[in-house]
């Protein structure tokens, strides 16, 4: 019998809140060095090189939110705002406290997605966020058909 490996809660979570397309939300062990690309390769997304847009934990929260409480395509209501913010802090939080590369193919500004940016995907609309800290890599990202 082949044993499959727990899921974070925090996670299992996170894909029961966020109907989309496609979620992908996953954290593991990673060494020094890791990469931008190294995750992405990892969950299947498509690689950026120097095409990812480096964001801070803060915007990474508020990117996170937003895109867990609205759907990409036509904007609507998916989880509630508290809620998407709640969630959105504990997968950044999960990280720990230390220092930690974050990274997104898609800005927010003024509590909106901007118009371009660069999909890692199939879909006609992906955002997310690659986190990486000394330790650990992880990645959320949704993905939404009009």
């Amino acid at each position: 019998m082949t044993e499959h490996p727990k899921r974070d809660p925090l996670h299992l979570e996170i894909l029961r809140a966020r109907e989309a397309h496609r979620v992908w939300v996953d954290a593991w062990s990673t060494p020094p060095g890791t990469s931008f690309d190294d995750v992405a390769r990892r969950a299947g997304l498509e690689l950026l090189g120097d095409r990812w847009e480096v964001i801070g934990r803060d915007a990474a929260v508020d990117l996170l939110t937003l895109l867990l409480h609205r759907d990409l395509a036509y904007d609507g209501v998916v989880v509630p705002a508290p809620r998407a913010r709640e969630l959105a802090e504990g997968f950044v939080g999960s990280f720990g406290p230390a220092e930690c590369r974050i990274a997104t193919n898609r800005l927010v500004h003024d509590g909106q997605f901007e118009s371009a940016w660069n999909g890692v995907t199939s879909f006609t609309f992906d955002a997310g966020v690659i986190v990486v800290s000394q330790e650990r890599a992880g990645v959320l990202w949704v993905a939404d058909e009009d």
